[in-house]
């Protein structure tokens, strides 16, 4: 493998670093990981990243996390007591024309007397787009949609639950914008 200096390499490759980056965040309220651990994750995703680029990005990444909607969106205290992180969490779904497969970035899932009863996923996405413009933002809800819709199903799907108690919310990190699906 080598690393592909050019912009959509550049911007592919740092998207695999950040949703790493995500992937070790478990709650907000228990802070980041230490500068190291991020280090080291971005090392093992982007073996010959230098140390200037990795702590470029470190810094957007904190900032990221820092925005309102976001740390409410990964903070244990928006979803009932109990409640449990899944991440990176592989999954096969049937659809009319297939079979569906992929990770889903960060699940929380909680129970009520013993069973689970709901569940949220989220996507982490670094997509740069104009977020003050209505439009814009809604193209990326519309174009990431079918996405988390199939996502949803596959959950209820594996908890047997209703879709209707499974949520979903799009996490747009640069913009620091938080939509519900």
């Amino acid at each position: 493998t080598h690393l592909r200096l050019d912009l959509k390499g550049d911007a592919r490759l740092r998207g695999t670093v950040v949703h790493a980056w995500c992937e070790a965040v478990e709650w907000m309220e228990d802070g980041l990981p230490d500068q190291a651990d991020l280090e080291k994750r971005a090392r093992k995703e982007g073996p010959g990243l230098s140390l200037e680029r990795i702590r470029e990005w470190m810094t957007e990444f904190k900032a990221w996390m820092a925005a309102p909607g976001v740390r409410t969106a990964l903070s244990r205290a928006s979803y009932p007591a109990g409640a449990r992180v899944e991440k990176e969490l592989p999954f096969l779904h049937r659809v009319p024309d297939g079979i569906l497969q992929g990770y889903i970035d960060r699940l929380v899932v909680w129970e009520e007397a013993g069973t689970v009863a709901g569940a949220e996923v989220l996507d982490f996405k670094t997509d740069v787009f104009e977020a003050s413009d209505p439009e814009a933002v809604a193209d990326k809800v519309a174009f990431y949609r079918p996405q988390i819709d199939a996502y949803r199903e596959a959950v209820a799907g594996r908890y047997g639950l209703e879709l209707s108690a499974v949520t979903g919310k799009l996490l747009f990190l640069r913009p620091g914008l938080v939509k519900e699906l």
